[in-house]
């Protein structure tokens, strides 16, 4: 759902543009209000905004103060993009400025951050998906350790080995012990995994909801691995003995 939104929000951001410089233009071109240009827009050039402007077109037929009506588009569209650039729009309008030429620096403006926002999405896609691949790498590495530790301490403590458990330390496992290396282990992954999340959500730039999809990603990795990874090495010490 998050994703959905996202790509939702991309769909408006990418339309905005075009939409202001349109309807600036045919207002200065009619020499009519804003209304009444809108009505000769050709929504189906606009798919992902043409619900949105619908209703605006109704709020101000139905004669409601124009800045609200502006306002609850933005605020429907949830994209901070749409709302600089209506806001400079709509005010722009209101003190009297030229139709055509408001839209068209307003719309330079939106596909100028439109253009950049596109730049820095091929750089943070290869960024989360490193991000994600090391996640998985680490979270498979922890459990690895804990699980050689977990299997091994059983295997010293089957073979009774008397006096060289007292002359080496290392030999000297306790349940305790391992008991707080298993607690620690799942707050780790859990830490890591908001860590991650938060990191791929903010170079990506998105909607704050992004870093769910990102986080459910973190904590299945480090689910399967927690499942898998003490499997295999039980299969593996059971298989060499």
């Amino acid at each position: 759902m998050a994703s959905r939104l996202d790509r939702d929000v991309d769909a408006k951001d990418s339309e905005i543009s075009t939409f202001l410089r349109s309807l600036g233009s045919i207002a200065t071109a009619i020499g009519s209000t804003l209304t009444e240009a809108m009505e000769k827009l050709d929504l189906r050039s606009f798919p992902a905004l043409a619900t949105h402007i619908r209703q605006l077109n109704a709020r101000l037929s139905m004669r409601i103060a124009p800045a609200l009506c502006w306002r609850r588009m933005v605020t429907d569209s949830g994209s901070n993009l749409i709302d600089r650039s209506v806001t400079i729009f709509e005010d722009a309008i209101s003190q009297g400025g030229e139709a055509e030429e408001v839209g068209a620096r307003s719309s330079l403006m939106a596909s100028k951050v439109s253009a950049l926002r596109e730049k820095r999405l091929i750089v943070s896609k290869t960024f989360g998906m490193l991000t994600l691949t090391m996640h998985a790498t680490i979270s498979a590495l922890l459990v690895f350790i804990v699980a050689v530790v977990d299997v091994f301490a059983g295997l010293v403590n089957k073979a009774n080995m008397g006096e060289m458990k007292g002359m080496l330390p290392f030999f000297n496992f306790s349940p305790g012990d391992l008991k707080m290396l298993n607690m620690i282990l799942v707050p780790t992954l859990i830490i890591f995994a908001v860590a991650n999340s938060s990191a791929a959500q903010v170079t990506e730039g998105s909607h704050k909801y992004r870093f769910f999809y990102f986080l459910s990603i973190c904590l299945a990795t480090s689910g399967i691995c927690l499942l898998v990874v003490p499997a295999a090495i039980n299969m593996l010490f059971n298989f060499t003995s």
